[in-house]
């Protein structure tokens, strides 16, 4: 892990700016969706924060997709 790190802080400064988002955009999707159980806590913690409602409407949904992106 340390190698790919150290790798990364080195090769990525010199990649352009559009493809260190295209694989930042792909790398956490990768990671959302191998991650459920984080997500779920995530969500939870959020919804704590955030009160009950937020779930249940419509506009409560994109606020919380808004938050968490």
């Amino acid at each position: 892990m340390y190698y790919l790190l150290r790798f990364a802080t080195i090769v990525l400064p010199w990649l352009p700016e559009r493809l260190r988002a295209y694989l930042a955009n792909g790398l956490g999707t990768f990671a959302w969706c191998i991650a459920r159980k984080v997500r779920v806590q995530a969500n939870n913690n959020l919804q704590h924060v955030l009160g009950p409602d937020v779930s249940k409407s419509r506009q409560g949904q994109r606020k919380l997709r808004k938050i968490v992106r």
